[in-house]
């Protein structure tokens, strides 16, 4: 399969107004259906303030290309956008926004959907000089899109397919000769690929787009996988002291305020025995909500006693809760996992009636991931 590349824009006499800070001031087209991908100027100024961030522009686009009627297209319609979208702040230094919005027409209810991703995608996807990738069509057999500046190109997935989303993300690091943040890759795994209902989209290894069905509609278009290079364009802040400023205020209100600090720490790993106190913990299917197990290995702290951890932070964030551990004893001794949040402690745990086993939630939670299937989902089941 020959690789097709991005047509060159066309040259524009009319004078751009500036751009507002933080925005890259186009976006990406890619059209499976016909093999081609292209860029486009997306808003004015006023557009662009108006419309923040990617679920602003993800919901305008999906809105305006979707209509039907009184309703929508289809998730499984070729005319369905995939809009993979990122805000101002992505690529600036500040905490918590170097990820990804998936807008859609979700395949758990057919209907318009957003969710968020953290990781480096956002941050790759800007410094390549875009605020977003709208995906059009379905392609004849399974692609992968290529980001490098203005290099774009469709490329031949096929030897992908079947891999996990960490092995997929290993394979095209192999091929591609870049390591470590140079490459932000986000795919399908299997669950992808055969349009599961509850399918999600998964990057750098254990950071999640999992809400509503994503990943099927990503599979439907047969697209195994975006992978973005850490681009050379420049991005500017209106105000870059100002900028740092409110950054560093809020890191140190992350840092040392009391009713922060735990999030700041853990994430969201208090969230497991916060809402046993609460009685909202759901167990067995939510079958219950009260358990007679000591709750006391579940506290955040002890969550982690048991593992070999290593820190996995996403771009510019000095947070503590995303890492990569590594577990120690049983029958997945030296297996390398994603910390589960609260979502993966319950949903490959609780809700499944697992109120031990530490070791195999973390590690189903991971399987999960990797297989690219929504845990909260997965639990309900």
């Amino acid at each position: 399969m020959t690789p097709v590349t991005a047509s060159a824009p066309k040259k524009s006499v009319k004078t751009q107004p500036p751009l507002p800070g933080g925005f890259a001031g186009q976006i990406l087209r890619v059209d499976l259906s016909r093999r081609r991908c292209w860029p486009e100027p997306w808003g004015s100024p006023e557009e662009m303030r108006d419309q923040l961030g990617g679920i602003g522009l993800g919901s305008r686009i999906l809105y305006k290309e979707t209509r039907k009627g009184k309703g929508n297209v289809g998730w499984d319609h070729p005319d369905n956008r995939l809009i993979l979208a990122t805000g101002p702040l992505a690529g600036l230094p500040v905490w918590g926004t170097g990820g990804l919005t998936v807008v859609t027409i979700g395949a758990g209810t057919n209907g318009p959907t957003s969710t968020q991703a953290n990781g480096f995608f956002g941050t790759n996807l800007k410094y390549c000089g875009y605020d977003a990738i709208v995906i059009q069509g379905q392609s004849k057999d399974w692609v992968y899109l290529y980001i490098d500046d203005d290099r774009v190109e469709l490329r031949d997935a096929r030897s992908y397919l079947g891999k996990d989303t960490w092995e997929t993300q290993d394979a095209l690091s192999e091929n591609l000769g870049l390591r470590g943040h140079q490459l932000s890759v986000y795919s399908i795994g299997p669950a992808g690929e055969t349009c599961v209902r509850f399918a999600a989209i998964q990057g750098d290894y254990g950071h999640v787009a999992s809400k509503n069905g994503v990943g099927a509609v990503m599979g439907k278009k047969k697209l195994k996988a975006v992978a973005i290079v850490k681009g050379t364009k420049a991005l500017r802040a209106a105000d870059p002291r100002g900028l740092v400023q409110a950054a560093d205020e809020i890191a140190h209100d992350l840092q040392t305020d009391p009713s922060a600090r735990s999030l700041y720490e853990y994430g969201t790993l208090p969230g497991v025995v916060n809402l046993s106190k609460m009685g909202a913990l759901p167990i067995r299917n939510y079958t219950t909500s009260v358990t007679g197990v000591d709750m006391a290995p579940w506290e955040a702290p002890k969550l982690r006693e048991g593992f070999d951890h290593r820190g996995h932070q996403c771009n510019s964030c000095g947070m503590h809760h995303c890492h990569m551990s590594v577990i120690r004893q049983g029958v997945h001794k030296g297996k390398i996992v994603d910390e589960p949040e609260y979502e993966g402690w319950s949903g490959a745990g609780w809700t499944i009636g697992v109120t031990a086993d530490k070791d195999g939630v973390a590690w189903l939670n991971t399987q999960l991931d990797r297989a690219c299937l929504d845990v909260n989902e997965f639990g309900w089941l």
